[in-house]
């Protein structure tokens, strides 16, 4: 496989504070994608 493209994707957190809940990026996830040679 030879990569093609490389994506980062955050991942989020839903946090409920006072009755709102707040959406909190914590880190990020990366994928590649690949095509075969």
């Amino acid at each position: 496989y030879s990569p093609v493209r490389r994506m980062e994707e955050p991942i989020f957190q839903e946090k409920k504070e006072n009755g709102s809940i707040q959406i909190i990026p914590i880190g990020k996830k990366i994928v590649f994608e690949g095509k075969i040679v």
